[in-house]
């Protein structure tokens, strides 16, 4: 496996915290140019991938890592065991990402003498990209 080995939880800035819910970061193409050919062919300079922007969503979320999410400073790294898309392997990711929304946590309620959140979301940008 790999040395985070926790499909159950991803590390943000430092901080585990429960995997969101359906959390599946899909890769994108970084094309540099694009062109076509006096036949109609479209060439693309292909030059990479990156994990596309997504948001990260909780269905419900102790108010602890809520806590913990509202407080982390960015830039900051995010790893996380996700499927190589050639091979299906879980292999680890550790990635560079900005927030690029407040933390949306607008429903506090208590269960057994705990505080949770519910429909709790950030957005994020992944900013590394890769060659291989």
């Amino acid at each position: 496996m790999t040395d985070f080995e926790n499909q159950e939880k991803i590390e943000i800035g430092g901080q585990s915290i429960r995997r969101p819910d359906n959390f599946s970061p899909i890769r994108e193409d970084i094309i540099q140019a694009e062109y076509t050919t006096c036949t109609g062919k479209r060439i693309f300079d292909y030059v990479g991938w990156r994990f596309g922007d997504m948001t990260l969503s909780w269905q419900a979320l102790s108010a602890w890592d809520v806590q913990k999410i509202a407080g982390l400073s960015f830039p900051a790294i995010m790893r996380f065991d996700a499927p190589d898309p050639d091979t299906g392997e879980p292999t680890q990711y550790r990635e560079s990402v900005v927030r690029t929304s407040s933390v949306q946590a607008l429903h506090p309620y208590k269960t057994g003498g705990d505080t949770y959140y519910r429909d709790v979301s950030i957005d994020i940008h992944f900013v590394d990209s890769h060659t291989d």
